[in-house]
């Protein structure tokens, strides 16, 4: 095999190609499968399909049921978003550029739903939702998600910081702009594909 450099690649090269090969055939397979089911005119679960048929498709657009589940689920989806958004690109500021004691522990605490068990973290906010009788609404779900979505934006968002020129903000600043100027106007436009990669993992 030859390699991107036009050298003959290694058995390491190849190993490692082979393996990653290998995962991806077992992280998209089940989602190809599913997509092909999807098309079956069986009454029964088959595969290969023994016919090729639209009619649950129909029956999905059909039901009132599952037009509401998914209202529900993107209006749960959006509101997550934003409030990961918001929340995570001033806590990922602050970690990268600021200087203050704790700041590990900061960064634990905001990755710790990332670490704590899910079930425990859904349990607590059910406690603590429940207290305020705001259990199974839109509010509170959006904001339980945001607890398990906001590690991620804080990650993503603070490696693209890390890979930001500071030097471009500080010629803004020499030139006269506020460090609020420079940030609109300099850090957040170089910024935005990251926090527009967090956002999509947000929802």
């Amino acid at each position: 095999m030859i390699a991107a450099d036009g050298q003959r690649a290694g058995p390491g090269t190849i190993g490692v190609l082979a393996v990653a090969s290998a995962v991806l055939v077992f992280l998209v397979a089940p989602v190809v499968i599913i997509v092909i089911v999807s098309f079956s005119g069986a009454d029964y679960l088959t595969f290969p399909p023994p016919s090729l048929s639209l009619r649950w498709y129909e029956r999905f657009a059909g039901a009132p049921g599952w037009r509401r589940a998914i209202a529900v689920s993107a209006e749960v989806a959006g509101l997550t978003t934003l409030f990961a958004t918001a929340l995570g690109l001033p806590a990922a500021l602050a970690l990268v550029r600021g200087q203050f004691r704790y700041k590990g522990a900061a960064y634990a605490f905001l990755l710790s739903p990332m670490i704590v068990p899910t079930i425990i973290t859904a349990i607590g906010l059910y406690l603590f939702f429940a207290r305020w009788k705001a259990t199974g609404s839109i509010l509170a779900m959006a904001l339980g998600h945001t607890v398990l979505a906001l590690p991620l934006v804080v990650i993503i968002i603070a490696a693209t910081l890390q890979g930001f020129d500071v030097r471009l903000e500080l010629a803004a600043l020499s030139l006269g702009a506020s460090r609020w100027l420079a940030l609109r106007r300099i850090t957040l436009p170089l910024i935005a594909p990251g926090v527009l990669s967090a956002a999509l993992f947000a929802f």
